[in-house]
């Protein structure tokens, strides 16, 4: 390529750069109108732990860093939103089996309970094992990252509560409120580590219009919305391993087992919505994955975009997921060890960084 060409190349880069951040700006902002603050829950809430609450958050926020250190994990994390609240993901139109709502967290959650946004999936009583409506809330950590170490920490460690001992993969809300302005708690729920590389962020937001205060997408991305999927299904097979040991150990809580019940309904939504999607998605991702019934074989597809679309991260996400069921199958307690050793380096890092008579008024409360 020539030096003018490369030129030309590298300032149409740098200039769809320019307009995709100011496009997650505008996305921000859109969503800061949606994010609940603490003193909405006020009412319903004890005060007293409103005002600790809000202590701790702004405490968290002065010596907050964050990994992502770019647009796009924010990014990602609208566009999830979006796509949930317009009905394009977690939506099945041709037979209303299923449909989610998109549910913005506090900022507290976001600290403490290491998610970043939820959404709750709704299964009518038509469709649903029981007869009656169900309903199945989950969070999710987002993240950008290709770092083996870092999605490792994001997978396992779901929680910086210190009193909440919740098995591998789960956290809580304490502050949860739908779109009926329905308000309580979510003591028990999973928790995905989701992700896609920045050059996929880019894609979208470059897909992405924003006229007049309304955020539309040219045409739906399939390949970004199978990724999400795939990510949340080979993480449930992850954290109902442990469960289902406890389960045939006959050690199981009731608490666990409503969660082990909860994922697996989760499981029949994740597996119908990729089967549906697979059918929308570029001729490529299915080449070698449809058998002579039609059938598609996720896993192929999955293999097929690692191996062509160069997305690290979702790849990466992957292998560390399948890596740490291996574990769990070996030592169903390891993981949950694991998870705890980096609770007291978390803790640890927070007592240098803040002091020690910080440390004793933080710890009546807990630390981040």
């Amino acid at each position: 390529m020539s030096n003018p060409e490369s030129r030309i190349f590298r300032e149409m880069e740098e200039n769809t750069r320019r307009e995709n951040e100011q496009k997650a700006q505008l996305f921000e902002r859109a969503a800061a109108h949606n994010t609940p603050t603490l003193e909405d829950f006020r009412a319903d809430e004890n005060s007293r732990q409103i005002n600790a609450d809000e202590r701790y958050v702004e405490r968290t926020k002065e010596r907050f860093n964050n990994e992502e250190n770019s647009y796009h994990a924010k990014a990602f994390e609208h566009i999830f939103q979006l796509n949930v609240a317009q009905g394009r993901w977690l939506n099945n139109p041709e037979d209303d089996s299923y449909r989610a709502e998109a549910i913005p967290v506090t900022e507290y959650d976001d600290f403490r309970n290491r998610i970043d946004i939820a959404s709750t999936v709704h299964i009518p009583g038509e469709h649903s094992d029981s007869g009656e409506d169900e309903e199945y809330t989950f969070g999710i950590d987002l993240t950008t990252s290709a770092d083996e170490a870092t999605i490792r920490k994001k997978i396992l460690y779901a929680s910086n509560d210190p009193d909440f001992d919740g098995p591998v993969g789960f956290s809580q809300l304490r502050y949860y409120r739908n779109h009926a302005g329905q308000i309580g708690k979510k003591p028990l729920i999973p928790r995905y580590c989701i992700g896609v590389n920045r050059d996929s962020v880019d894609d979208v937001l470059t897909n992405t219009n924003i006229q007049n205060g309304h955020i539309r997408s040219r045409k739906p991305d399939y390949l970004q919305q199978f990724k999400v999927l795939h990510e949340m299904a080979v993480q449930n097979e992850l954290f109902e391993g442990p469960l289902y040991t406890k389960e045939d150990d006959g050690t199981i809580s009731e608490e666990e087992e409503q969660a082990l019940r909860g994922i697996e309904q989760l499981d029949r939504v994740y597996l119908d919505e990729r089967e549906r999607i697979a059918k929308l998605l570029p001729k490529w991702t299915t080449e070698g994955a449809i058998d002579k019934n039609g059938n598609f074989n996720l896993d192929r597809i999955a293999q097929n975009i690692i191996t062509n679309d160069e997305d690290r991260t979702f790849a990466t996400i992957l292998s560390v997921t399948e890596r740490l069921s291996l574990d769990a199958f070996a030592d169903p307690d390891q993981l949950k060890i694991e998870a705890r050793r980096y609770g007291r380096r978390q803790s640890g890092e927070t007592d240098r960084n803040l002091g020690h008579s910080a440390i004793r008024n933080i710890h009546a409360e807990g630390v981040n």
